[in-house]
């Protein structure tokens, strides 16, 4: 099936990448005080555990690697603020998916006769607007 071209088509990135903004965003969240429990914990977890381990912090660790995002020890010790982390966040998750489902669409025949340089993930023009909430195609991607 032509899952990416749903994905683009509804204007929404595939679950599995929401999941990782969150987390990654929870992750920017904990560093935002040095003086904290948790920066405390994910301090000692990034010296102790390998990248084998099925800590939490790893799992960040490896998908700060999946998105070309600074390493764990390094945003660990910069002060970025917590809102640029998250539209940082954002956008690379957001790359990745695009160029993952623009690579995997260029593989099926299916999707051999769909202008792919004019999809994206904005939603297709199909999809009405509602003046007083904006887009509404968030809905669409959970169904």
């Amino acid at each position: 099936s032509a899952i990416p071209a749903c994905y683009m088509m509804i204007g929404a990135l595939p679950l599995e990448a929401q999941i990782h903004i969150k987390t990654l965003g929870l992750f920017g969240s904990m560093l935002q005080r040095d003086s904290s429990i948790e920066y405390s914990i994910i301090e000692r977890q990034l010296a102790v555990k390998d990248s084998n381990s099925h800590s939490w912090v790893i799992h960040v660790k490896k998908l700060l690697y999946l998105y070309d995002l600074p390493k764990p020890i390094e945003v660990l010790y910069s002060i970025i603020h917590q809102d640029s982390w998250k539209k940082c966040v954002k956008v690379m998750v957001r790359r990745y998916w695009i160029q993952n489902m623009m690579d995997t669409a260029k593989t099926m025949k299916t999707m051999s006769h769909i202008n792919l340089k004019q999809l994206g993930i904005d939603p297709h023009y199909v999809w009405p607007r509602d003046t007083s909430h904006g887009l509404r195609t968030g809905n669409g991607a959970r169904r």
